[in-house]
């Protein structure tokens, strides 16, 4: 059953990638940007302390 389920499966994320590929790069851009955003401030603090670690 499972080989019968896995081409189906496969077939409908390969359409998934052609149609929606470039609408979910912009929103993953869009979720880094604003995660980045968010967390500057630690990312920042973090970047310094391994630096000092080093």
């Amino acid at each position: 059953m499972i080989f019968f389920i896995f081409p189906f499966w496969s077939i409908v994320v390969q359409h998934y990638f052609i149609l929606f590929k470039h609408e979910t790069n912009v929103a993953l851009l869009f979720y880094c940007g604003r995660f980045v955003q968010n967390h500057y401030f630690s990312i920042n603090h973090l970047g310094k302390i391994l630096l000092l670690s080093l």
